[in-house]
């Protein structure tokens, strides 16, 4: 029988996608995640995989993608893991699609997702206008529960998860309001933005989501009963992990 995994156990999954690891019953065991798998793998042969809403599968749509703009090789890699889980045989699979997660904005991630947060700034190519849908660590550990909980009930889905869209301003508004200093929005060009540092594949996954971004219907969450986390919530139980001078 498989054993239950907490939301935070099922959380930690996602955080240690690139580390290569998985959960497999009452062990965790070095699995070969070359391709972003994040896989659970449990001895009744059940399986989840989680990864972010990102329209895999639709990838030949996305503008510009036929000049090559974008890499081919991370979307169709993202497509034949999921399909890899689809025809494996499991009894049960469920595919869990977080959207931008929250966690990015506290550290350590934030030093390199955001490395002038702490300065106040929230320095990005991201447009003012663009919104980003956003989750957090523990609403993905609890859909994964869910689904381990009740697997038959969310075999076969692939479910797209985010609680909240949020312009980086609204984004740089809540995060004044729970730290109480100073953060500003400051929407750079590509150009600009890989000039104040920031990592290329970073900046262009930000062009990404000013064209194409997450597609996750959050109204139709609500139909799991699983309550979702607002980024105002969140950012005030992390606090302690938001650093901002």
């Amino acid at each position: 029988m498989s054993r239950r995994v907490s939301p935070e156990e099922a959380a930690a999954v996602w955080f240690s996608r690139r580390l290569g690891t998985a959960i497999a019953a009452d062990r965790v065991e070095r699995v070969d995640l070359s391709k972003g798998l994040c896989s659970v793998l449990l001895p009744s042969s059940d399986a989840l995989c989680l990864r972010e809403p990102d329209h895999a599968g639709r990838h030949e749509s996305f503008p510009r993608w036929q000049e090559g703009y974008w890499s081919r090789k991370y979307w169709t890699d993202k497509w034949d893991v999921e399909e890899a889980v689809r025809v494996a045989g499991f009894r049960y699979w469920t595919v869990l699609r977080p959207a931008f997660m929250m966690e990015n904005f506290a550290q350590p991630k934030a030093a390199f997702m955001f490395p002038h947060l702490a300065a106040g700034e929230i320095a990005t190519a991201l447009l003012s206008s663009t919104r980003m849908q956003l989750i957090s660590a523990d609403d993905v550990g609890a859909f994964a529960r869910a689904a381990f909980d009740d697997p038959s009930k969310h075999h076969g889905k692939n479910i797209e998860l985010a609680a909240e869209a949020l312009t980086m301003p609204e984004v740089a508004s809540i995060l004044s309001q729970v730290t109480g200093r100073p953060v500003v929005n400051k929407a750079l060009t590509p150009e600009q933005a890989l000039g104040r540092g920031l990592f290329p594949g970073w900046v262009r996954s930000q062009e990404w989501s000013n064209q194409v971004s997450y597609c996750a219907s959050i109204p139709d969450l609500m139909a799991y009963g699983i309550p979702l986390t607002s980024f105002e919530k969140w950012a005030q139980e992390h606090r302690g992990q938001i650093h901002v001078l």
